[in-house]
């Protein structure tokens, strides 16, 4: 079973962690504050667990269909990060599609017909604001799959996150920490066990698959499924 974790769980924890369960304490420090320092602080967990490398935590997906010889289209709304963009040529053929640097932008505009085949010089770049851009620009109907880490969620009272394995503890410790220093007392046992904390998580959640270790990307592979005729 996952151990998820509650807004209302964390913050009870922060209160006995710094210490701030009085009525008085409760006035200085309000709960309405406290979630705004546990939100803050589940964006570092979830940066450390997407940056872990290999396992994908919080992965998603989504679809964007193409054509009309149109180049730019929005990203998702909760896009954070980009894992992958694949593009389904001819209805069955998935490729895996790699991005164009801005000063590359006019070497991959024409669509290149081999005399034994045919392949795609599809290229994609990512421009702030969310939008996604194509060149050449799909002059056919293209599903382009995208695999993104969404941003981190603002938990709200009846929200369920996972902590993994216990990994909510950095949420409990840094909250407190914040806390703690607006009443501007010490706080260094606090920031010790945070690292501790961050170095467990970077040691430990690359490995939820400790049975096969990550490899070289096989990029002759990767060659054959795009250009099949090669």
């Amino acid at each position: 079973m996952a151990r998820t974790f509650t807004l209302p769980s964390i913050r009870t924890q922060v209160r006995q962690r710094a210490d701030m369960q009085s009525t008085a304490a409760q006035l200085f420090i309000t709960d309405s504050e406290i979630n705004t320092y546990i939100n803050q602080s589940y964006t570092e967990l979830y940066d450390l667990l997407i940056s872990s490398g290999g396992q994908e935590y919080y992965l998603n997906q989504a679809v964007i269909p193409t054509g009309g010889n149109i180049d730019t289209y929005d990203l998702p709304n909760d896009f954070y990060r980009l894992l992958g963009v694949d593009a389904n040529i001819n209805g069955n053929q998935a490729v895996t599609l790699r991005p164009f640097n801005f000063n590359e932008r006019n070497l991959y505009r024409s669509v290149y017909a081999g005399g034994w085949g045919v392949g795609y010089n599809l290229r994609y770049r990512i421009h702030g604001g969310l939008r996604i851009q194509f060149i050449p620009a799909p002059l056919n109907n293209i599903n382009i799959t995208l695999w993104y880490i969404p941003a981190c969620p603002v938990l709200g009272e009846t929200d369920t996150a996972d902590g993994v394995d216990g990994f909510e503890e950095l949420l409990v410790i840094d909250a407190a920490i914040k806390c703690l220093q607006k009443e501007e007392s010490d706080v260094s046992v606090l920031m010790a066990r945070k690292a501790e904390m961050v170095a467990r998580i970077a040691a430990m959640s690359p490995y939820r698959d400790a049975a096969a270790a990550e490899r070289v990307r096989d990029v002759n592979v990767e060659l054959l499924t795009a250009w099949p005729w090669f």
